[in-house]
């Protein structure tokens, strides 16, 4: 297997063939807007098409963690602001509870109902490859990370390596 290419990260290839959708006004887009589970993305075309697309630039993401990434990214804007950045903003901060359950949920589809319902409260304003790379990496080896990354955003805090 090839190495991963930098310069097509795998959060750069998902949004691209979402917002390639969008721009056309393609059916599928809306389907997706639409679905709430990881079978109503893996009946669409532009699943298989973009896990080739992803296995030709040498990135590796399970079937569900990309079904998730592909429901969400639709409810996305173009904002820039990462997820935890943009639940945690001063005037209208994030109930503590949801972000707690958002940051404990346990697998892709957990955190697709989660995610699915902060996006909402951020009326779409939040970085699609915020979104993305959250959705794809979500997998027990990455998620610990990904989990520090969202309180530290969330509390306007800089990470530090160990």
């Amino acid at each position: 297997m090839t190495p991963p290419n930098p310069s097509l990260s795998a959060a750069n290839i998902v949004v691209s063939a979402i917002f390639a959708l969008k721009a056309s006004r393609n059916p599928e887009y809306f389907r997706l807007r639409r679905g709430s589970e990881a079978l109503h993305a893996m009946f669409e075309p532009t699943f298989p098409q973009t896990r080739q697309a992803l296995s030709a630039a040498g990135h590796r993401v399970r079937d569900e963690n990309l079904a998730c990434a592909l429901l969400l990214l639709p409810h996305v804007g173009q904002g820039k602001a990462s997820l935890g950045q943009a639940l945690g903003d001063k005037k209208h901060p994030y109930s503590a509870l949801r972000f707690q359950q958002l940051v404990t949920a346990e697998g892709p589809e957990e955190l697709f109902t989660h995610v699915h319902r902060a996006i909402r409260f951020v009326e779409g304003q939040v970085s699609p490859f915020s979104i993305a790379d959250l959705a794809l990496n979500w997998t027990e080896g990455y998620a610990d990370v990904l989990r520090k990354r969202l309180v530290a955003d969330y509390h306007s805090v800089k990470l530090t390596a160990a």
